[in-house]
């Protein structure tokens, strides 16, 4: 018999912890600040959970107050490294956010929360007042936007209105890769050629062959597993003594 398991690989890249540059001077900077060449070097920076005056206790607890609000919208920018490999990858987000948000990753937009469809603003609205929303995710995005060396991720965080004076910001971004394995002794018959007078062996005669599998990770005994070509005779040939199959190996008979 055999089985499978499911190995899951986690890479954090940003914790919901993660020191933000941001900008809350209630001045609308367009779009070229979501990218990674933007000069940020003069924002004040913090840690998340980045806000104010939310009523809401979150899991994560505020590390940074900030001071000037009722204003539309508010800017966020932190930066990661990352040299690894990517296939099979994917990203999972979660997030706190009062009340909405474009996120962009390298200056491409990867999500949004709580913002209509369409060209974003500084003065745009949300669809709805999150008022201190949950824990939202984790999301499953495609791995796009990722860059080998310094990536930025950028966050403009809207209110419902620009009279309103709460707002919550945390980010958390996960790479995620699930990998099934198939273990145990599982052997399959992955091709048959029967009646084969046109195709020859290594020895220049003709005959019928089987080809078996063998898809879990650690090697098959064969001893008495048997091969026949008559359902009254079950074992007319039969695998001897110290017969193996290796892991994800092929074996024609």
């Amino acid at each position: 018999g055999g089985g499978t398991n499911i190995i899951t690989t986690n890479i954090t890249l940003v914790e919901f912890t993660n020191t933000w540059w941001y900008n809350a001077s209630n001045i609308d900077l367009g779009t070229g600040w979501s990218a990674a060449s933007y000069d940020d070097a003069a924002w004040p920076s913090g840690p998340a959970l980045l806000g104010k005056s939310f009523t809401t206790a979150y899991a994560v607890p505020t590390g940074t107050t900030l001071t000037e609000l009722a204003q539309p919208t508010v800017y966020f920018r932190t930066r990661f490294v990352y040299t690894g490999p990517t296939n099979g990858f994917n990203f999972l987000l979660s997030y706190y956010i009062d009340d909405g948000a474009v996120i962009y990753l390298n200056g491409v937009e990867l999500t949004r929360y709580n913002i209509a469809a369409g060209t974003v603003s500084f003065s745009s609205g949300c669809t709805n007042n999150s008022g201190n929303s949950p824990l939202v995710g984790p999301v499953s995005l495609p791995l796009t936007g990722l860059v080998s060396g310094t990536n930025v991720l950028a966050v403009e965080v809207h209110q419902s209105s620009s009279s309103s004076t709460d707002m919550a910001f945390a980010l958390n971004l996960i790479m995620t890769k699930s990998v099934t394995n198939i273990v145990g002794g599982t052997v399959v018959i992955n091709e048959v050629l029967a009646n084969g007078e046109n195709y020859t062996n290594v020895t220049g005669s003709a005959s019928d062959w089987v080809e078996l599998y063998n898809p879990g990770d650690v090697a098959v005994d064969l001893a008495g597993m048997s091969l026949t070509d008559n359902s009254m005779d079950p074992m007319r040939w039969v695998f001897p003594a110290g017969a193996q199959l290796a892991g994800r190996s092929y074996l024609v008979v």
